[in-house]
């Protein structure tokens, strides 16, 4: 997936921008007959407030319901007005040129999209966007590979790369996880191990440095993922073994019926004989099949905690019952 594609993907997502408000005299909430309109003040443009945004205003200058159907559009404006002047710095989001919400300025914050994949192929050598994944939150995740390549064991060859999640008004803090691409299938395998979450407010922070310095980390992390991988090859499945295990990590990860079907199916027709297998099957069910995003990602939850050598005997019924 190119750079376009994947911006023209993440689209819907951006049409939300983040606006800062420093309340000066010229600001104002003006109701003009069933239309309510809101000055920023300074060079800022006038917006239309959207019938959403109207219940936002409200509740965020703290306005009650009951003293609110009582006034007058003339001097609702004013009294929304003089509250807002109280709260003196705040924000609004807009999609288009109308206002839907009024917010703490601290609450959100702007990350362009195409200034996110920009830092991203400024980070990883011939960036190649495997997948993006949106969820109803206004959050993305991308998965991105690089061009470094490395063997697991002879014939089975991936390429490292990370799991980028931001959303275009920061709600929620940009993270990275290692993120590595068997090449033989295509599978796309998350660590549970996070870089590092970024929190905005920090003394001279630069969340674009600390996207690169975090999805290089995540490039040179792949070691440790390959050698946890090869000691999960040691780990042997028995039959009887096998359908217990699958049987749980489908609980556990609520895999939804027909891709639950898909991947016992798939089970049935090569057989995992040891832990990497059973790992593979399910990151296979994440990578292949058609489901819903955050069901995707509470399946590929599961699946990095039982290929995790800290969290895998909470997942694995054998362990535990060995333990």
């Amino acid at each position: 997936m190119n750079t376009t594609e994947v911006l023209e993907k993440i689209r819907p997502l951006a049409e939300l921008k983040v606006h800062e408000v420093d309340h000066d005299r010229n600001t104002a909430v003006v109701v003009d007959g069933e239309k309510l309109t809101f000055k920023p003040g300074g060079k800022a443009h006038q917006v239309t407030v959207a019938p959403e945004g109207v219940t936002s205003l409200v509740n965020f200058v703290g306005l009650p319901r009951a003293i609110q159907e009582k006034l007058s559009p003339r001097v609702f404006g004013a009294v929304a007005t003089e509250l807002l002047a109280g709260k003196e710095r705040y924000g609004f989001l807009a999609k288009g040129d109308q206002a839907v919400a009024f917010v703490r300025q601290t609450s959100y914050r702007n990350y362009p999209p195409n200034r996110v994949v920009s830092t991203i192929e400024k980070a990883i050598e011939e960036t190649d966007f495997n997948r993006v994944i949106m969820y109803p939150n206004q959050v993305v995740d991308l998965e991105v590979v690089g061009a470094r390549e490395e063997a697991v064991q002879r014939g089975d060859l991936v390429r490292a790369g990370a799991l980028v999640t931001f959303s275009p008004i920061g709600v929620v803090a940009p993270r990275v996880q290692s993120f590595v691409m068997r090449m033989v299938c295509t599978n796309g395998a998350t660590s549970m191990d996070v870089m590092r979450d970024f929190h905005a407010g920090g003394e001279g922070d630069d969340v674009w440095q600390w996207f690169r310095k975090s999805i290089k980390a995540s490039i040179r992390s792949i070691a440790p993922i390959l050698n946890r991988w090869r000691e999960m090859m040691e780990q042997e499945i028995s039959p009887q073994d096998r359908v217990m295990i699958l049987a749980a990590l489908i609980k556990k990860s609520g895999l939804p019926p027909i891709q639950a079907r898909a991947v016992q199916q798939r089970a049935l027709q090569e057989p995992p004989r040891n832990n990497y297998d059973m790992m593979q099957l399910m990151t296979w069910g994440t990578s292949h099949l058609d489901m819903e995003p955050v069901a995707l990602r509470r399946v590929r939850h599961v699946t990095e905690a039982f290929a995790h050598e800290e969290t895998h005997a909470q997942i694995c019924p054998v362990c535990r019952r060995s333990g």
